[in-house]
């Protein structure tokens, strides 16, 4: 196990093409993401080669190292090298009779996420220690040549689920450039919609996904736009109609606990497959008129651009937190297609196939998710598994 390097300020770059340093922010579930990476510079990687960092790597945020959306800890890829680790950031190369994919599976396993809840500590800031992770009791290891195979069977499901990630990214930046690259018509927000707050909500109402109500707030924002579906909370207290976003629905985060504007001012799409849902007095719902309903996808198209973040983040105030005002979002003004564009029709196949590949991917993580501890066990083997797998990715594949 090896741990980080305490980077200085005065280290840092700005220059995109020096070493991304990863710190505990840009590890998320399972994958490495580089919003807003401090860079160190590549002419001085000889002086901290030894926290360099190569594909496969598992790496573990070791400050909050558990959040709602499940454990903290990531797989290096080759697309993230160079990169250099940093401070209060755990790296677990496997040796002796452990293979790295098998680590890897252990790592995103229930026990070790169930170890780390137990004995983290700290309330304003839950962490763990290096000996807490080095303490994990590792369950009886099968043979090299069996967890070579198990680690294979559950890497072709997180392949999968990656490759879906990138697609999704990639379908929604074109929907995006594609309809403000037709936009070519000016109109003001509060010209065609209105903008409000969602429910001011009481802790006592929350519970479950099966008796409650998703409910969209800030953890459902992802950073600089779009909806994380495993941010939502579940409501089932008291509400009133306008309190609803229904399904399609664009929804503006109002509110952002720190004042990097990751979230703040960014536009989410409630996906059609998750329904209407509840949203909170932290988010803004923009509601067209009916015959100006066409809109929605150019204006959340117009919220990514340079002009409309410059626009929104000048009204940005508060003390504490920092806070949109709603009057900013109506006040904005964007540029629309025609109502007749192919834009809009092409951008909205391409968002609502970037809902279905997220879905796909919810249901092959709870298939990884079923497989993994049966398969740590030996309650099952790997040729048991081995068609049901290919069968389901083969299903993705031609859907």
């Amino acid at each position: 196990m090896t741990f980080g390097n305490a980077f200085k300020s005065t280290d840092f770059s700005t220059r995109a093409s020096d070493i991304r340093l990863l710190r505990g922010d840009n590890v998320a579930q399972g994958r490495l993401r580089w919003d807003g990476a401090k860079r160190f510079p590549a002419t001085r990687l000889a002086e901290v080669v030894r926290y360099e960092l190569r594909a496969g790597d598992v790496v573990i945020a070791m400050d909050r190292p558990w959040i709602a959306a499940g454990l903290k800890y990531a797989v290096v890829r080759e697309s993230d090298l160079p990169c250099l680790l940093v401070q209060r950031v755990a790296r677990l190369r496997a040796k002796g009779a452990l293979d790295q994919g098998y680590l890897v599976a252990l790592i995103g396993s229930r026990a070790f996420t169930d170890y780390v809840v137990g004995v983290q500590t700290g309330s304003a800031v839950p962490h763990i220690s290096g000996g807490q992770i080095a303490d994990f009791t590792l369950p009886s290891l099968p043979t090299l040549k069996e967890q070579r195979a198990i680690a294979a069977t559950l890497g072709a499901l997180d392949d999968k689920v990656e490759s879906n990630r990138r697609a999704i990214d990639l379908l929604r930046r074109l929907a995006v450039a594609s309809l403000r690259g037709a936009a070519r018509e000016q109109r003001r927000v509060s010209d065609v919609a209105e903008v409000r707050k969602g429910l001011s909500y009481k802790g006592a109402g929350l519970t479950d996904s099966v008796s409650g109500l998703p409910m969209v707030n800030m953890g459902s924002a992802a950073n600089f736009g779009w909806l994380k579906r495993t941010g939502f909370k579940y409501y089932k207290g008291e509400y009133k109609p306008r309190h609803i976003a229904p399904a399609g629905s664009l929804v503006v985060t109002g509110v952002e606990q720190t004042w990097r504007h990751e979230i703040i001012g960014w536009p989410l799409l409630v996906p059609s497959d998750v329904g209407d849902v509840l949203f909170t007095h932290h988010m803004l719902l923009v509601t067209f008129a009916p015959e100006h309903d066409w809109m929605r996808l150019p204006l959340w198209a117009h919220l990514y651009s340079p002009a409309a973040r410059a626009k929104l983040e000048s009204t940005i105030h508060g003390t504490t937190v920092a806070t949109l005002p709603a009057g900013a979002l109506s006040d904005l003004s964007f540029t629309v297609p025609s109502r007749e564009s192919s834009a809009i029709a092409a951008a909205d196949a391409m968002v609502r196939r970037a809902w279905a590949l997220e879905t796909e991917s919810e249901h092959l993580s709870a298939l990884r998710d079923t497989l993994l501890p049966e398969l740590l066990s030996g309650r099952i083997r790997v040729p048991e598994t081995v068609d049901v797998v290919q069968d389901v990715l083969n299903e993705s594949e031609s859907a």
